[in-house]
């Protein structure tokens, strides 16, 4: 009679196996501790201010549940979700990379966009010897990354990071993005010096704005928050200065309680109108501006002029750093930017181009907490929901003021590019990564672009602090097979597409067939069982 037994065991071994592959909440918190309540910072959208951390653990794996006040809108790829995990495994603050107090052994990074057409969380681990964190993981298959739910749920296995009983200490950084990767903001337009005449002070205001036509006009959807929907270009000249305004669909917030709202915004200028001179990437810029935009519990700016100085591999080659300011921009009801007429060398009745081929990015960034890394095991009581938490990615304090002089250009170094993997099938997912690091004095937003054979297949900016790197990474989907150029700021590879007969290594695992296969042979145990049970019974009596 150990049939029965055998049975039994088999059921059991089956729920326990099926159990651990799965032990996340699927969008209830049930079974999650509360760990750190956060307050409100944009009541405007959800979707981008986190409310909640919660966590859990089992015997092999940690759970991270981080609650937002509201799902995504779920239209577009430019709407970006992202949640960084930083976490010291062994409570040395002198191993690893150092954040505040802690010293950052591992790196969980997950983001999901709107339209749920990216999808990815990794598991970095430090490398002391390259300095910089290394992808060690995937993590998608245990997470919970979705644009129509209000929360990002992640599982860790506790061996990946090496867990020790005692404990870890972690921060979360939440961020929302948009940005203007479409259509509207890649067509250069043109303006003639003078046809718009006008003095304009530069305080975010449209009053002295009265009787300029825009030059541009963008269409874009009602999503929230609309105050990063732009929706017209203005320029304007004086005798001294080139003036650009642009609108967004809803006035601008310009100081926030909690965390910070950065947005930036990048104007390449061709002061020839040619395409064929100056930076033809960039449709023949000679003069690139990029204007920050800050919202903290206090209003910040900065504008960086760049000068085209020739072809280069390299952006920080090519493109000589002018002079920044922070008192030539400002935005109230609108954003506003004065260009000196001495670095545009314009003649009057003259036609410029102007190219603005993207537009804001990282919304809200939220750090969880501001100071005082969490633990778990809890060891600290949670802070109320009227807790102060700001952002700590501030631009420099100090900002110079606008001059002619001229300084030396900070510089973001780009090294470590990767592609996992180097072979594919048509319509696989290609994952293209990149380090970045600032090697300058100040935070400054590292931009990274991605040419595959030669053509612009995405942008990403990411404000970096002195000193620290951060991981970039980009998904390709090839639809035809051969082999593509990589090139990321002047770092080549190459990506190899096959078609699916190709592509060498191990099939996908078919999960319908492994469930049919057990269903059978827990059928023919059970039919044995009944067989030999059947064949132990005692004969009839005779009559």
């Amino acid at each position: 009679m150990k049939f029965p037994y055998i049975f039994l065991f088999l059921i059991l071994l089956l729920l326990i196996t099926f159990s651990n592959q799965s032990l996340l909440a699927q969008g209830s918190n049930g079974g999650y501790s509360l760990v750190y309540s956060i307050p409100r910072a944009y009541p405007d959208s959800g979707w981008i201010d986190s409310k909640a951390l919660y966590m859990k653990e089992d015997l092999d794996n940690l759970f991270f549940y981080v609650e937002f006040y509201g799902s995504m809108p779920a239209t577009s790829s430019d709407w970006r979700r992202q949640v960084s995990i930083l976490i010291d495994s062994d409570g040395d603050p002198a191993t690893g990379q150092r954040y505040k107090e802690i010293g950052v052994d591992y790196l969980v990074q997950a983001f999901v966009t709107g339209d749920n057409s990216i999808s990815q969380a990794f598991l970095l681990k430090w490398d002391e010897r390259a300095g910089d964190f290394q992808n060690i993981k995937d993590l998608k298959s245990t997470s919970i990354l979705r644009p129509d739910t209000n929360y990002f749920e992640i599982k860790i296995s506790k061996r990946d990071i090496n867990y020790d009983p005692r404990g870890i200490k972690f921060y979360v950084v939440t961020t929302g993005e948009w940005g203007h990767w479409g259509a509207p903001w890649l067509d250069e337009f043109s303006y003639t010096m003078n046809s718009s005449f006008k003095h304009i002070k530069i305080d975010g205001r449209v009053d002295d704005w009265d009787g300029i036509t825009p030059v541009k006009t963008v269409s874009q959807p009602p999503d929230n928050p609309q105050e990063f929907l732009s929706s017209r270009v203005y320029v304007a000249n004086d005798e001294e200065n080139v003036y650009m305004r642009v609108d967004t669909l809803e006035r601008p917030k310009t100081t926030i309680d909690h965390g910070g709202v950065f947005r930036y915004l990048y104007f390449f200028i061709d002061l020839d109108d040619s395409d064929n001179t100056g930076d033809r990437g960039y449709r023949g810029a000679e003069l690139y501006v990029e204007a920050e935009f800050h919202s903290n519990p206090t209003k910040l700016n900065n504008a960086s002029y760049y000068i085209y100085s020739g072809e280069s591999s390299k952006w920080y080659e090519k493109w000589r750093l002018l002079l920044r300011s922070n008192d030539s921009l400002d935005f109230n009801d609108v954003f506003e930017l004065k260009i000196p007429l001495t670095h545009l060398k314009t003649e009057p009745q003259q036609r410029i181009g102007i190219f603005i081929p993207w537009g804001f990015n990282q919304i809200l960034r939220r750090n969880v907490p501001e100071e005082n890394a969490l633990s778990y095991p809890p060891t600290i009581s949670t802070e109320s929901s009227t807790t102060q938490i700001q952002s700590t990615l501030t631009t420099e304090s100090k900002m110079t003021s606008l001059t002619t002089e001229m300084v030396s250009a900070p510089v973001c170094q780009v090294s470590n590019l990767e592609i996992k993997p180097s072979s594919v099938r048509i319509g696989e997912e290609a994952t293209i990564s990149v380090s970045v690091k600032n090697i300058g004095n100040t935070p400054l937003p590292c931009s990274v672009e991605l040419r595959i054979n030669g053509n612009i297949a995405g942008v990403h900016k990411q404000v970096v602090d002195p000193g620290q790197s951060r991981g970039i990474y980009f998904s390709f989907i090839p639809e035809k097979e051969g082999i593509y150029n990589v090139n990321v700021n002047g770092l080549t590879g190459s990506l190899e597409v096959v078609k699916e007969a190709e592509k060498p290594g191990a099939q996908p695992i078919n999960f319908a067939i492994i469930l049919m296969i057990i269903a059978v042979i827990l059928i023919l145990s059970i039919l044995c069982f009944l067989l030999l049970y059947r064949r132990r019974l005692p004969p009839p009596p005779p009559p």
